[in-house]
């Protein structure tokens, strides 16, 4: 590489802001070449400075250089990046290092025209090197009174020289049109007879890479997501050798925009006018190669459009007069990109006349429940264990380990070491499930415990309807029975609280009384109420002893896509309403009424939940070594509700 002086051209501005033996030099040097620059470093009387620190530095912000890359990646940073080294005895230090851009194209018919080189610059890849002696420094904005004594070296970027060989080399490329995000494929240069070389490919102009000659074929594997869809002009130059002259050989080619499937489920095919604004949609919108397509999906009902992004879209807020009675449809349309293909997908519901409730007492759902959609009895033979394909046992202390689920902390301070010993859980030979949590500490203020729990994660989930089980709670202060969900998304990275949580029921204060509580996140993280949830208790009293009895209870909720009305026995004894309007739950209970702020539109309780049953033992527990307490299940039913339930 020479260096072209290019000092006179840049006079005014080195003798104002540098010093006036400062010389401004251009040079170019070749893609993916080596070079090596020594600097001859003297005080200002002209005496070589040895053992000194010296720096290289690259890119100066003000100098409009880009788009260079270096071996030294420190040189890689804009502004000022740098490599330091130290001046040997003679005050000389040098700096070697490598080109590494790739696929660079032209190069000037004159490399000795200060003039040319510097318009070079405009249309070229370069970089500004200068070096700094000690505490100096160069500035982004040159000042008179900075000491900014050095020599500018512009380095441009060019192709390298071609090769010498003259004789004819063919050379053809091909390539297979793909999907945009689909399987990878490989573009394929033959340049026959040549044995060394490379081959620049690149499509329509945007550069591919460039990759090496071997046995006279050069590949290039492309990722499915680097080019959008299209069609393009494959392009392949083979760089020449010895023997034979550079070529080119082009194809063409096109990427295809992937496929899209929109999908849309309506958990009820028939609705009220008066129960309109309970109606609900669940859209999934995928593509054929895995990748989640962009943009928003727009909602239309009987041609009307709804919203352009249904994703959101609550129908509370469609206005019961636009509406008759009779069939509807609604349409969803994804407009595709531009690479991925549109896609829509229609459903038929119907909408009945508006219906007006009788008030005949409380409805004792018990008796009075929709169509059985799924249900767990306990038969089997006494020590047995449960049905793998429903539940899957959580085991260890704090933190729950199953099988094909990620691990989860508790973080409820509960200390019992669960396991799926059939001492724990198993079928009692009387079909029920026994959940028995075990002392297993001889002394009297027993503090080690072995218990169970059990959960249909990963296996069965519910959405709305009616959800009861029938449970005989354990006696003893020790024990914390549980019945609840989780919302599917927990897993598998502990999403809580905002994959949502509903406690059906928790026994707590020696079981005296029936918690139910909703946990949810508010927008910018947290649990409602600083952690206690929204939470509605229900006594458990009997015999006016203020105890409750040693017999089996059903527990129960109802759910729609905005309430939860949570059951003893099959009364509703409260429920909490989402109101979407003003981002509130309305909660009720007997004739009391309650308002929550959630502060925003964070409703958890519109996707699939799993169940946990559960004896836990709070900490601070005391009792006598080798007690025991029992949590027998008798049964869960799943029932539909308004004609909401949907089991997966």
């Amino acid at each position: 590489m020479s260096l072209i002086d290019n000092t006179p051209s840049g006079s005014g501005w080195i003798n104002a802001f540098y010093s006036p033996t400062d010389r401004w030099m251009v040079g170019y040097v070749d893609a993916g070449a080596p070079l090596s620059l020594t600097w001859h470093v003297t005080s200002a009387n002209g005496q070589p400075l040895s053992g000194k620190t010296v720096t290289l530095g690259s890119n100066l912000n003000y100098s409009n250089a880009h788009g260079t890359t270096w071996s030294a990646a420190s040189l890689n940073t804009n502004p000022n990046g740098g490599l330091t080294q130290t001046t040997d005895a003679n005050g000389n230090v040098t700096f070697s290092f490598s080109n590494t851009n790739t696929g660079v194209t032209g190069r000037p018919a004159s490399l000795t025209s200060a003039t040319a080189a510097e318009q070079q610059e405009a249309s070229s890849l370069w970089t500004r090197l200068y070096l700094t002696v000690g505490s100096d420094i160069i500035t982004a904005n040159p000042n008179a009174t900075v000491n900014q004594a050095t020599d500018l070296i512009d380095l441009i970027v060019v192709a390298p020289t071609p090769a010498s060989g003259t004789a004819t080399a063919k050379t053809t490329v091909s390539m297979k049109s793909f999907t945009y995000g689909g399987a990878p494929v490989t573009a394929t240069a033959t340049v026959k007879g040549a044995a060394s070389g490379t081959v620049s490919f690149s499509a329509s102009g945007i550069s591919l890479g460039t990759r090496p000659v071997v046995n006279g074929v050069a590949t290039c594997s492309i990722t499915p997501t680097s080019l959008d869809a299209g069609s393009y002009s494959l392009s392949a130059s083979f760089s020449g050798n010895t023997v034979y002259a550079a070529t080119t050989a082009m194809t063409a080619f096109t990427v295809a925009p992937a496929k899209t499937t929109l999908s849309m489920a309506l958990p009820v095919t028939s609705v009220s006018l008066s129960a309109l604004s309970t109606f609900s949609d669940v859209l999934s919108l995928s593509s054929a190669v895995g990748l989640t397509p962009p943009g928003t999906i727009s909602l239309s009902l009987d041609g009307q459009v709804l919203t352009s992004n249904a994703l959101s879209y609550q129908f509370s807020s469609l206005d019961p007069s636009v509406i008759s009675v009779g069939k509807h449809v609604l349409l969803a349309t994804y407009p595709g990109s531009v690479n991925f293909k549109a896609s829509s997908v229609s459903r038929t519901f119907s909408v009945t006349a508006a219906t007006t409730p009788v008030s005949t007492g409380p409805t004792n759902y018990d008796v009075s429940h929709g169509t059985l959609l799924w249900s767990e009895t306990f038969n089997g033979a006494s020590g047995t264990g449960l049905d793998p394909t429903i539940w899957t046992p959580e085991v260890g202390q704090y933190t729950g380990v199953a099988p094909g689920l990620a691990n989860w902390n508790y973080g409820t301070g509960e200390i019992q070491t669960n396991t799926a010993a059939p001492a724990n859980v198993s079928y009692d030979g009387l079909g029920n499930l026994a959940i028995t949590a075990i002392c297993t500490a001889s002394n009297q203020y027993c503090g080690t415990w072995t218990s169970a729990r059990i959960s249909t994660a990963g296996k069965v989930n519910f959405l709305y309807g009616q959800i009861e089980a029938r449970i005989k709670l354990p006696s003893g202060s020790y024990n914390w029975p549980a019945f609840w969900m989780l919302g599917k998304n927990f897993f598998p990275n502990g999403n809580w609280p905002n994959s949502g949580e509903i406690d059906i029921m928790e026994g707590l204060n020696h079981n005296s009384v029936d918690q139910s509580t909703l946990h949810g996140n508010y927008p910018n993280g947290g649990d409602w109420n600083g952690g206690g949830g929204v939470t509605i208790v229900a006594p458990l009293k009997s015999q006016g002893n203020g105890t409750w009895d040693n017999a089996y209870h059903n527990f129960g909720v109802l759910w729609t896509p905005t309430s939860l009305a949570f059951m003893l026995d099959g009364l509703v004894y409260g429920t909490d309403t989402y109101n979407a309007a003003t981002d509130t739950i309305t909660q009720t209970v007997g004739t009391q009424t309650s308002t929550f702020s959630i502060g925003g539109p964070v409703w958890p309780f519109t996707q699939p939940f799993f169940l946990i049953l559960q004896d836990a033992i709070p900490a601070g527990t005391t009792a006598p070594g080798g007690s025991k307490g029992l949590m027998s299940v008798n049964w869960i039913h799943y029932y539909s509700y308004n004609g909401y339930g949907q089991i997966s």
